[in-house]
């Protein structure tokens, strides 16, 4: 029973960390899109 109880909040930690890396891959687009825009005003400047 505790070896259940093990693999699933090793499951749980897994999936939250994958959560977390999506989360932080989000930001990393939306801030090279910020960048991206930051850029193209500077250019156009």
């Amino acid at each position: 029973m505790s070896n259940i109880k093990a693999n699933k909040s090793i499951i749980l930690s897994a999936q939250q960390k994958e959560i977390i890396l999506k989360d932080h891959l989000q930001n990393e687009m939306s801030f090279g899109q910020l960048s991206k825009k930051i850029q193209s005003v500077i250019f156009r400047n």
